[in-house]
Formats: C-alpha cells, structure tokens, sequence
C-alpha cells in the first residue's frame, strides 16, 4: 500500500472543498482532486482513481446517488463515503445499499467528522489496499 492515502473530494460548495480539504489533509491523508459536480466527480474518479470518494448527495449534473452508482459498477471495491446534511432513513438506506461504506452528516462537528472519517478508513483499510495494487 502506498504511504499516503488519496482522496478525491466531490461537493457542490467551495467552502465545504476546502473545509474537508483541510480536514482530510490534518489527519495525513492526500486530497488529489476536487470535483464542484456530479459529472465532474465522476470524470475525476476515473481519471484521478482516488483511494477514497468523498460524496456530497445533492449535486448539480449528477447527484451523488447517480454517481455512486457509476463509481460502484466501475469498481466495486470503491471506498466512497457520502456527506450530504439529509436525514433521512431511506436516503441512508439508499447510499449504504448501494455500496458506500460510511454516511456522514455535514452537521456533525468538525471533530466527528474526522473521527468518523478516521473510523471508515480503518474499516475500508483491506479494500484501499486491494484498489492500490489494482492497475
């Protein structure tokens, strides 16, 4: 496994980029892209192949469902961890079913976050390898 792990972060708000940017980066972790859309993510994610997506739901172009989607019938080992500030069971249900390990709440604090971020890593850590000797 490569020493830094490589995360491609996709919301449609500049200010959350780059408060997850600073976020993921604080814990050690490698921010290679960050994507403003769907459409965007996705192209990115195939061209970057992060370790990990970061995925807000509500997106312009593709919403985050869509793209998960995708990113999953691509690679099914992908570590994609969806963000979003909706609270709701079936959208849980909905991203968790359709392959994203984690699902976190943008109103947690900045400290849940990581810890919450730091905790998917750990469980996902057999995976993020299986994708880094993957060509």
């Amino acid at each position: 496994m490569s020493d830094s792990i490589r995360f491609l972060i996709a919301d449609d708000e500049q200010h959350i980029r780059n408060l997850l940017a600073i976020m993921v980066n604080s814990i050690g972790y490698e921010v290679v892209g960050q994507a403003e859309d769907g459409q965007q993510a996705v192209d990115m994610y195939q061209s970057l192949k992060p370790d990990v997506l970061l995925l807000d739901i509500n997106m312009p172009s593709m919403s985050g469902v869509d793209v998960l989607q995708h990113v999953i019938t691509v690679n099914s080992s992908a570590v994609v961890i969806m963000l979003t500030s909706l609270n709701s069971l079936d959208v849980v249900r909905q991203c968790l079913g359709g392959g994203a390990k984690q699902y976190i709440l943008k109103d947690n604090s900045i400290d849940n976050m990581r810890e919450m971020l730091q905790e998917a890593i750990s469980k996902n850590i057999g995976l993020i390898a299986k994708n880094q000797m993957t060509p």
